[in-house]
């Protein structure tokens, strides 16, 4: 499942080579919405693919208005789960769309279906 949110580039952090090659940035944005607003992103990449990292980089930086699809992640280690907001597309946008950023009320039923038994 993937999803889809847009917002402001509020960081980026240095990029981070693996022992396997493969590099890794995190960067956070903004959906100035009242709650659920920031969101921080991973972009991984394995060692054959390593220089789309660099490439995030010179194409997007501090400020841009984003929209951003990605797949959530869950990791389960030593009885402690670690989710990821795994990036796999970032476009750059004019001005951020009305209604399109996922908040709170996206995960509430519907009132019209609330009383439905199933």
């Amino acid at each position: 499942m993937s999803f889809k949110v847009s917002g402001k580039i509020t960081k980026i952090t240095d990029i981070k080579t693996l022992d396997n090659g493969a590099k890794l940035l995190d960067f956070v944005i903004d959906t100035n919405e009242k709650y659920n607003n920031i969101f921080s992103f991973n972009v991984y990449k394995s060692a054959d693919y390593a220089d789309q990292v660099e490439k995030f980089t010179t194409y997007n930086q501090i400020g841009d208005l984003v929209t951003v699809e990605f797949n959530v992640k869950t990791r389960e280690w030593e009885g402690k789960y670690f989710t990821n907001l795994s990036c796999w597309r970032v476009d750059k946008i004019n001005e951020l769309p009305s209604g399109e950023n996922i908040t709170a009320n996206d995960f509430a039923p519907d009132r019209e279906t609330a009383d439905l038994p199933f």
